[in-house]
């Protein structure tokens, strides 16, 4: 009769399964229980901590273990449970030294056989350690609430601009904000940055037809005689801009337009370019006040630039034509700075004034330029800077890099783009055009 070994602790388990000693002989089941009995007792405490586990990592809306619980503890899912590896891999230690131990597999108790099948149906398996949860797709809407969805988004410009996540509440609809996304992309409907654009009322509307049904038949020659000015501004940080949802064609629509006051003429926030352009002689002076100016000027007021500004014009105005065309904003538009020196400037020198149309940066060349800096500003926004230079700094000079490299066959086509703007502003009817 072969005495009973005593129990050897799980960890030196291991040495025994690659070569196991001799199969010992038992009498009696009574003497195969007590040896087996505290295997039985590992095996009902990894099923309580993995029930425990099962229990913490579920979650109380889908029911199912989140990524980072799985990534944690190593579980799989495997009919319908949920199994630790770690539990897995100590009982296939566990299993293999009882079938060792044993004298017939079919002794073992039933936990065991239990959990050998187990790991054989996890062994089979396609390795996933991670459970991938896949998200269900969005419910679809019916034909009556897309309808209703798409009359919504054209129904105001408060509703061009609302976040899609509020839609759902606005009009009543029991569905996720993804749902909405889908169903305007569908129809063509995606978010965009608004256009800015001035306001154009009836009044202004007659007065841009009235000026392009004028001088649509004008002559390259003639627009290169004419002398336009415009300032610009350039901020610090980047501006918050609005989405509207719209198709892509409709972004000169009323309502997809944002309407922008004039900004201040001092700012910490901004820096602001006063440019000037002929199509004869080229670039004129371009000319910069920051932050940095305010400090040691003071605002930008009228006495500020006769007195800092002004020779430069001057100075610009002496090379031109005798035969040249003032551009000159309305008086409401034209900035309260320069406004008055250079309405004054121009009855001095009798020189003859083309008057533009209110709100019609579309019919000035310059806005053209001031949009190719602004964007060479913001391409450059995540290049590094010179340890030396502020932000304030280097847009300066990205903003006169590029208003130097402006080329005379850039400025010959946009003269010749004006009898094209004409146009565009004709078959607008005087609403919005692309320029």
């Amino acid at each position: 009769m072969s005495s009973l070994t005593p129990f050897t602790p799980l960890a030196s388990l291991t040495t025994l399964i690659p070569s196991p000693p001799a199969i010992p002989q038992y009498n009696n089941n009574h003497q195969f229980n007590d040896h087996v009995e505290p295997f039985r007792i590992l095996l009902r405490r990894s099923r309580r901590a993995r029930a425990r586990a099962g229990r913490a990592g579920r979650t109380s809306s889908t029911g199912l273990l989140s990524p980072e619980r799985n990534a944690s503890i190593g579980e799989q899912l495997h009919n319908g449970q949920w199994v630790d590896q770690r539990q897995v891999k100590q009982l296939d230690q566990i299993n293999s030294s009882l079938f060792h131990l044993s004298r017939d597999p079919s002794s073992l108790p039933a936990e065991v056989l239990q959990h050998q099948q187990m790991i054989k149906d996890l062994a089979n398996a396609r390795p996933d350690p991670l459970l991938v949860i896949r998200s269900r797709p969005a419910p679809r809407l019916t034909r009556e609430q897309i309808h209703q969805l798409l009359e919504f988004v054209k129904s105001s410009p408060h509703a061009r601009r609302m976040p899609f996540n509020q839609i759902p509440a606005a009009l009543g609809l029991n569905c996720p904000e993804r749902t909405i996304t889908l169903a305007l992309r569908r129809n063509g409907y995606k978010s965009y940055p608004a256009i800015v654009r001035p306001r154009i009322d009836e009044t202004t509307r007659q007065a841009r037809l009235h000026f392009a049904t004028t001088h649509v038949q004008w002559t390259v020659e003639q627009w290169k005689n004419v002398l336009f000015t415009g300032d610009m501004r350039l901020y610090i940080d980047q501006p918050y801009e609005a989405l509207v949802t719209r198709k892509a064609d409709e972004g000169l629509q009323p309502d997809c337009i944002n309407h922008v006051p004039h900004s201040p003429a001092h700012s910490q926030t901004n820096m602001l370019f006063i440019a000037h352009f002929s199509g004869a002689t080229g670039k004129g002076p371009f000319i910069q006040w920051d932050h940095f100016m305010d400090c040691l000027h003071g605002n930008l007021t009228q006495e500020n630039y006769y007195r800092l500004c002004y020779p430069s014009f001057e100075s610009w105005l002496d090379q031109q034509r005798p035969t040249a065309h003032f551009a000159q904003q309305p008086t409401r538009e034209m900035a309260f700075y320069s406004g008055v020196a250079y309405r004054d400037e121009v009855q001095g020198r009798h020189m003859p004034v083309l008057y533009l149309p209110p709100a019609s940066p579309d019919l000035n060349p310059l806005t053209e330029i001031f949009n190719n800096i602004k964007a060479a500003v913001h391409a450059d926004r995540t290049n590094p800077r010179e340890y030396f230079e502020s932000e304030e700094t280097h847009i300066a000079k990205i903003a006169r890099q590029t208003w130097k490299s402006i080329s005379d066959d850039y400025i010959r086509e946009l003269m010749e783009s004006m009898v094209e703007r004409c146009q565009a502003v004709i078959d607008a009817d005087g609403m919005y055009t692309r320029f």
